[in-house]
């Protein structure tokens, strides 16, 4: 623990005695405490929060590449017993190892997006940041190394704003919101259905309820509307 946090040894002590499952709160921060050690305890637990997050978001892009090469070598999964990958992240990585399939798949589409990006960069833009430049730019991109570099130096609503007055995304498409809709209760068991649908969860590469919601609104606009308009052209020919 020592070497992964780089503490004193008495800090590395007391995260020991905190992460102890069995230890009592009251046992492990003492309502009678020294200046020093309520200082020292302090310090320990915030720097190893820290540490620990960080250690976190350094796994998420480890995982999709990890969960990329497995999707893309199906015998890896079927060989444990799983038909699709689809089961494999429900029952296995979902069920049995703890990461939501929204995460798994996040992950997967970070690596995708970005296949060469270091864990450096990763760490210094984040998460967050990153949901908002997967929007408009990838890998691929002419512009994507400026796009990475903007990221890095500015706050996430810093860049949303610098994304929105420079076109790259509508007005309030990375802002994060709420959609409510009064129906049925048959319509409700019809969307439910939907958003559990294998297919539809691998043609979204999501299973998080906006981003199927985002994909069924893309379709309508470039499909439905676009029959329409069609049918429209050949009505005014006439």
């Amino acid at each position: 623990m020592a070497n992964i946090f780089d503490l004193p040894q008495d800090q590395v002590e007391i995260l020991r005695a905190a992460l102890d499952s069995q230890g009592r709160l009251e046992v492990i921060v003492p309502r009678e405490m020294t200046i020093e050690d309520l200082y020292n305890q302090t310090a320990a637990c915030c720097i190893a929060q820290r540490e620990l997050q960080n250690g976190l978001d350094k796994l998420r892009p480890i995982i999709g590449r990890l969960l990329l090469l497995m999707k893309n070598n199906p015998e890896s999964y079927q060989a444990k017993g799983f038909r699709t990958f689809e089961d494999f992240l429900r029952l296995e990585v979902g069920g049995n190892w703890g990461v939501g399939r929204s995460t798994a798949y996040e992950c997967i589409r970070q690596v995708e997006k970005w296949p060469d990006l270091d864990i450096d960069t990763y760490l210094k833009i984040g998460p967050s940041k990153f949901a908002v430049i997967n929007k408009f730019s990838d890998q691929s991109h002419s512009d994507h190394k400026r796009v990475l570099e903007k990221a890095k130096t500015c706050t996430l609503t810093r860049l949303r704003e610098w994304a929105e007055t420079t076109g790259r995304v509508n007005k309030g498409e990375t802002v994060p919101a709420m959609v409510v809709i009064p129906t049925t209760l048959e319509t409700k068991r019809c969307w439910e259905e939907l958003i559990h649908n294998r297919q539809c969860i691998e043609a979204c590469g999501s299973e998080a309820p906006g981003v199927i919601l985002q994909h069924m609104i893309e379709e309508f606009s470039s499909v439905w509307m676009a029959v329409e308009e069609t049918v429209g052209s050949a009505g005014d020919l006439s």
